[in-house]
């Protein structure tokens, strides 16, 4: 289990937290992702995940992850395509399938990127697919067109 954290100036015991699940096979990919939110004054409370099968026992809440109160249902989800075991669009099929997406935004990203990949993931309910190395102007882009689920530092104006 590779279920590291980062919480940042977050009450991760507030009910109102919103957290953020990274689904990614490249703890360098995490790592860039994380830096660039908390650059943004993104303060969400964060976990990841290494590989897809990791991220769908996340998702259902089961072991090692079923203490929902550390283990939440994400209200941001950011998706690789390129997850080893089970593949980043499975995930995203059995989300859409089993659990629906419960009013989290899903983001899903790749690299390289294929047309058809994106059709995919939007006709399985993703809401943003982007081609990886996600920087950080990206990021600003999300965050406005789905602002909904962010929580900032409190100098920050989104």
């Amino acid at each position: 289990m590779s279920t590291n954290e980062s919480t940042d100036a977050v009450d991760v015991n507030a009910p109102a937290a919103k957290w953020i699940l990274i689904a990614d096979e490249k703890s360098t990919e995490q790592q860039a992702l994380m830096t660039s939110l908390r650059s943004l004054a993104v303060r969400n409370p964060i976990r990841h995940v290494l590989d897809g099968h990791e991220a769908i026992r996340y998702l259902n809440g089961d072991s090692p992850f079923s203490d929902l109160l550390a283990h939440p249902f994400p209200a941001i989800l950011f998706l690789s395509l390129n997850l080893r075991v089970v593949s980043g669009r499975d995930v995203l099929e059995w989300l859409t399938l089993v659990s629906g997406k419960r009013d989290s935004n899903v983001f899903v990203y790749a690299d390289p990127l294929t047309v058809a990949q994106v059709q995919s993931a939007y006709a399985l309910g993703a809401d943003f697919v982007f081609r990886r190395p996600a920087d950080e102007l990206g990021l600003v882009n999300l965050i406005h067109l789905f602002p909904r689920h962010w929580e900032f530092a409190p100098e920050h104006d989104a």
